[in-house]
């Protein structure tokens, strides 16, 4: 009961950060007395999971074999909520929040420019979810792939964690606006996934002593999205040598052959917009340049294709500002 009621009221404060952030929400004419109860609330409870999160420990609840043994105290219920929240559903809401409204591309950077880096990311809550499922019903398991899959949802987080550490700063802001948890959602779904498998193991006492299987499955996730940047690369640092010499005609069969361009075709119209975490490394390349290597490539204007909806979406958001 305790972590049905912890849970209940984690779900009605984030569902109320997310809603309140799309156009048209309101809250009546005491909105603001509300909206400001409100995100002392938001902040309270996102620094209550983030803190019972950490200091947490699994290990002393040796010999436990179901949720009401581990859930004993107010405390421990908290925790297994936030293990719960930011493994699960606090990625899945961030990642179908950016996926729809590509706030951060607009604002911060651009962390899933492409249905694969949706996908490959949107695979560590479903990986975390089975392992979660682990916690429910105790069955018999194979600890060498439940390792690799621990390890291959830690892998798939650990990029994004690693690119969010430099946004840290903004973590208060975001606090303060009741968006906390799209500024740490990485860094604490990497967290709750280590907290996860700890929980396993006082199961599932045979998950211990495969570690090289969990640091292949982490290798394994990198390489996953490694994959999915790789077309996204190409297209930068290709597009950097047709500017460059317009006459180089390899780059622009390697953009034809393994670029992407639609990713190419979004770039003609980010005018002024800051450089996307993509092009880390990269020299800057205006959007005339960007517009020249399009039609180089496909043959055709960038007028003469059907705009792309995160664009779309940008100049509506332009418009209500």
């Amino acid at each position: 009961m305790k972590v049905l009621i912890v849970f209940a009221v984690s779900l009605v404060v984030f569902g109320l950060s997310l809603s309140s952030s799309f156009p048209g929400f309101s809250l009546s004419s005491w909105g603001v007395y509300i909206s400001g109860a409100y995100l002392v609330l938001n902040a309270l409870v996102s620094v209550c999971l983030f803190i019972s999160l950490m200091v947490v420990n699994w290990k002393n609840k040796a010999g436990a074999n179901s949720i009401a043994a581990v859930t004993v105290t107010w405390f421990d219920s908290v925790a297994f909520v936030a293990l719960m929240m930011f493994s699960l559903i606090v990625p899945v809401m961030t990642i179908a929040f950016e996926a729809t409204t590509h706030a951060c591309s607009h604002i911060l950077l651009d962390f899933i420019p492409t249905p694969w880096h949706i996908m490959v990311l949107a695979l560590g809550p479903v990986l975390n979810g089975f392992c979660a499922g682990l916690l429910f019903q105790k069955v018999d398991i194979e600890p060498k792939t439940v390792n690799f899959l621990n390890g291959l949802a830690l892998g798939i987080a650990l990029p994004f964690a690693i690119a969010t550490v430099p946004l840290m700063i903004l973590g208060g802001l975001a606090l303060i606006m009741g968006m906390a948890w799209m500024v740490f959602s990485a860094v604490l779904a990497f967290i709750a996934t280590l907290k996860l498998f700890d929980l396993l193991t006082v199961y599932y006492p045979i998950l211990k002593g495969h570690g090289k299987l969990r640091i292949a499955g982490l290798l394994s996730g990198i390489a996953l999205l490694l994959l999915a940047q790789m077309p996204i690369w190409l297209t930068n640092f290709c597009a950097i040598q047709v500017a460059k010499d317009p006459n180089n005609t390899a780059a622009i069969h390697i953009i034809k052959l393994f670029g992407d361009k639609h990713y190419l075709l979004r770039k003609c119209y980010l005018s002024g917009n800051m450089p996307s975490i993509n092009e880390t490394g990269l020299p800057f390349i205006d959007t005339n340049n960007v517009r020249v290597v399009f039609k180089k490539v496909t043959g055709k204007e960038y007028t003469s294709f059907p705009k792309p909806k995160s664009v779309e979406q940008e100049e509506a958001r332009v418009l209500v500002d």
